[in-house]
């Protein structure tokens, strides 16, 4: 079975010019098609003309007041099922909830769980009744985020090996009831792998259901572990420039050999660059994930301690 799914579109109304653009630039940068608008009578006409597929509702935004602009959208066939995230600084009974369709989120908020909560909305009911059954699945991860596919599958206390294959990697993420107990792609296993598949926007993926018989490597639970790869990622792209390049060359400063005593990713490092040439090998044979690695390169050429 192959999935077909479309590019989702998602409109952020937010009276505050920085909160609403700081989280449209995320979720464009994860896929998505985000239509901004900073009122009430802004967000109904964006939404009525181009019909997306989620609303980010801010409760304080002005001139339509929300209760009000729920309503219309509510009494409107073609906005009726369109599930709504209501975003507020505070508690608050909110008028038109519905349970289980819409989503109310208490600020300040994490930008990854926002993206988690959109993906479980959108993605949850295509693959729904696939997942329900015991059949092969796959489909393409232009479509569909690999946590997303996570999400359902531990919705559905699933069990078996879901496969990516992408142009430069390829992995396997072990799956035992839902929850993620192990990760592996080349010759890297645990979270250091699953990191590296998490992002992935282009490739395949197949998810083969079966009883998985493999060692954990994997104790984090699952969502944190999903959540912390989704931070390293967008914390690897801020860093962009400033990273080395893999094919850098690494070698440790004569003058500086004793830190190797040092404790922890420092002393993996150095000891690593004593017969590993280049950026890339080092990043590959450390156990530490590559954030971590990136960082501790960096602070130790800093220092002089490399070059």
């Amino acid at each position: 079975m192959t999935t077909t799914l479309g590019v989702k579109r998602v409109l952020i109304a937010d009276p505050s010019d920085k909160s609403r653009q700081a989280l449209s630039a995320y979720l464009r940068e994860k896929g998505l098609e985000i239509i901004e608008a900073a009122d009430g009578s802004k967000a109904l006409a964006e939404t009525l003309l181009r019909k997306p597929d989620i609303l980010l509702l801010d409760l304080s935004i002005p001139i339509l007041p929300p209760e009000r602009l729920v309503q219309i959208l509510r009494s409107n066939p073609n906005t009726r099922s369109m599930s709504v995230f209501f975003l507020s600084d505070r508690e608050e009974s909110v008028s038109g909830f519905r349970q289980g369709v819409d989503e109310f989120i208490r600020k300040p908020f994490h930008e990854e769980e926002i993206l988690l909560r959109i993906q479980r909305a959108l993605y949850q009911d295509p693959l729904s009744e696939a997942l329900t059954g015991d059949s092969e699945i796959s489909g393409n991860l232009s479509q569909i985020f690999l946590p997303d596919l996570w999400q359902m599958l531990a919705m559905n206390r699933k069990n078996g090996i879901l496969q990516v294959e992408a142009e430069h990697i390829s992995g396997s993420v072990y799956i035992e009831r839902g929850e993620i107990i192990s990760a592996v792609t080349r010759n890297i296993a645990g979270e250091k792998a699953l990191f590296r598949l998490i992002p992935l926007k282009e490739g395949k993926f197949r998810f083969l259901p079966g009883k998985v018989g493999v060692r954990r490597t994997i104790f984090t639970p699952s969502q944190q572990a999903i959540l912390e790869g989704m931070r390293q990622d967008d914390e690897l792209r801020r860093l962009g420039d400033t990273l080395p390049h893999l094919t850098d060359a690494v070698a440790v400063v004569q003058e500086a050999r004793e830190i190797a005593a040092a404790g922890g990713v420092i002393r993996e490092i150095l000891l690593l660059a004593e017969f590993c040439g280049t950026v890339e090998e080092v990043v590959n044979n450390s156990g530490f994930p590559d954030l971590v690695v990136y960082e501790a390169l960096i602070a130790l050429r800093n220092r002089g301690v490399l070059r």
